[in-house]
């Protein structure tokens, strides 16, 4: 029926294990590109938020295992494919951007209830996901982004620099 539409659908063996893929994306990327206002491929492209989305996603994917959810991924493979995708505003950017309310509830929250029944900590995912948390979240983040600038100051110029260090002007 989707196909006879004009929709590219395809039948997976286990829509628990897509869902659970799709999300590696969405509670990483999301939450990141909202505060730091940046398309995720720029944000790839900065290595101490590429780490940071693999430490993110690696917790994500362990409790994923302790939900049996296992996709058969790891962070870097899932990271590739947002690339892949080219230039993408995240949907909290654009809801941001559109003055709408945010869905970090909706996306973070659910995701953080679920592992506090599962007794998994998630501390990188859990600071981006509610409000009381955004300033400590910003503060780590960008104290991690301001370590990696400092450290590129003295070897880059200004147009070797990525936008999340052009916006804190260490140039």
């Amino acid at each position: 029926m989707f196909h006879h539409s004009g929709f590219d659908a395809h039948i997976c063996e286990s829509i628990r294990e897509e869902i659970w893929l799709k999300l590696l994306g969405n509670a990483c990327f999301n939450p990141v590109s909202l505060l730091v206002g940046s398309s995720t491929d720029e944000l790839i492209d900065d290595l101490l938020l590429s780490d940071l989305f693999i430490e993110m996603m690696n917790e994500v994917l362990e409790l994923g295992h302790r939900l049996n959810v296992s996709p058969e991924i790891d962070s870097r493979q899932r990271i590739a494919i947002t690339r892949k995708l080219g230039t993408v505003k995240t949907s909290m950017l654009q809801d941001v951007e559109g003055h709408k309310p945010v869905e970090i509830e909706a996306i973070l929250g659910a995701l953080v209830s679920v592992a506090d029944l599962a007794g998994a900590p998630m501390p990188r995912v859990r600071f981006g996901s509610y409000e009381s948390e955004k300033a400590r979240f910003v503060t780590w983040l960008f104290a991690r982004v301001i370590q990696r600038a400092r450290h590129l100051r003295s070897k880059a110029s200004c147009k070797d620099l990525n936008p999340v260090q052009k916006m804190l002007r260490f140039c």
